[in-house]
């Protein structure tokens, strides 16, 4: 017989991890690469170098996203169409550049990423000096993307993944996991959102599994001797999910809503990047930019500053939601010890649950956010070229 530091630890997490994994393999090996300039942009690329995914690091990338297209390009065009947003927008300055300016730090994973740069610094080059009218000068820099740089990337968004369960994952399958969670936030162009995807697809999945132990728990026998202890566990989870409702909803409330102080500070940093880029756009003298330079440094100040303020007070909520996760498992210990049980099929109720749970919530979650997944608002930082 099986207790439940077994049966959670080994048998079931095994399970969950199993599904979570379904489709993972080794046979063909994509790669990362990520071009970092402010804005930055990170892409997986298949065996071919092809884009299959592409997501932003940054809010200046979600503006470079919502501008080109970048899916089915290979790893030279889509370095090339990064560039043409750059150039065309203020990202990268025409003429003479200061120190820091026009820095272009492209870093890629795999045995063969510094031939993946040198090919794309190379066709990027070329690109540039054939741009008519445009005279930049821009620094490229290389840096190899290692594995623990990709299990990071991995563990922010699949949270539902312990760090052994990462760490014990080839380069391979962690990139398959990557190009997966990618695919499945491609249309949220807001890291406020993807942030709270990952968070609440998480909690959704270790939600599944603590109701997955209970029912399987019902089917005992002898269920008797624990019914006060099941009684009072369900209403436990009763009120985790009111918690991680709770929490959802400050969530948007905060950092979502059009309404809310985030979103107007938000709008304000938007605002003061647009007049700089365009400023750059139509060549004004060096101590005008200084100027717009500082105001925007200080709006981008402001909004870190109020969201520090915002993650302290979720990250309270958060921890109360991970001790009554911590409870509820600590009681399903004690009642399958005092049954002495094994529980049956619980590989089937478990995968069946965490499946269902991870379909659902990408259902769900483009319903219930709607609106914000709509709202693009890098449409506003459109910048003017007058000249």
């Amino acid at each position: 017989m099986k207790k439940l530091v077994s049966l959670i630890l080994s048998l079931v997490m095994i399970t969950a991890i199993a599904a979570t994994f379904t489709g993972c393999s080794d046979s063909k090996e994509g790669k990362v690469m990520t071009i970092d300039l402010n804005p930055s942009v990170e892409f997986v690329l298949d065996e071919n170098n092809k884009v299959v995914t592409v997501n932003a690091l940054n809010d200046e990338g979600n503006y470079v996203l919502a501008k080109a297209e970048f899916i089915g390009k290979d790893a030279e065009e889509a370095v090339q169409a990064f560039l043409k947003v750059s150039v065309d927008d203020g990202f990268i300055v025409e003429g003479e550049v200061t120190a820091g300016e026009n820095n272009v730090k492209i870093s890629v994973s795999g045995e063969d990423a510094q031939k993946i740069y040198d090919d794309v610094t190379a066709k990027a080059k070329e690109y540039l000096q054939k741009l008519p009218s445009v005279n930049v000068n821009v620094n490229f820099d290389f840096e190899k993307i290692n594995k623990e740089e990709i299990e990071a990337l991995v563990a922010d968004c699949m949270r539902e993944l312990d760090p052994q369960t990462i760490k014990a994952k080839t380069q391979a399958e962690l990139i398959a996991l990557l190009e997966q969670s990618r695919k499945a936030t491609e249309d949220l162009l807001s890291q406020e959102l993807k942030d709270y995807y990952y968070g609440e697809r998480a909690l959704e999945i270790k939600k599944a599994q603590l109701e997955a132990y209970i029912e399987a728990i019902k089917n005992e026998d002898n269920i008797g001797l624990v019914s006060a202890t099941l009684t009072a566990v369900q209403g436990q989870l009763n009120n985790l999910i009111e918690m991680i409702n709770s929490y959802k909803e400050t969530y948007k409330q905060k950092f979502l809503d059009k309404s809310g102080e985030y979103y107007q500070k938000m709008q304000q940093c938007i605002k003061d990047k647009k007049e700089l880029l365009t400023a750059r756009l139509n060549g004004v003298s060096e101590e005008a930019i200084a100027a717009l330079e500082n105001a925007y440094q200080i709006t981008v100040k402001a909004l870190q500053d109020y969201k520090a303020i915002i993650d302290q007070q979720l990250e309270v909520a958060n921890t109360a939601i991970n001790q009554i996760i911590d409870t509820i498992q600590t009681a399903i210990q004690t009642i399958t010890e005092t049954l002495n049980i094994t529980v049956k099929n619980i590989d089937g109720i478990v995968n069946e649950s965490i499946e269902a749970a991870k379909k659902n919530f990408d259902n769900a979650f483009k319903t219930e956010n709607g609106e914000y997944i709509s709202d693009n608002y890098w449409t506003a930082l459109e910048p003017e070229k007058t000249k």
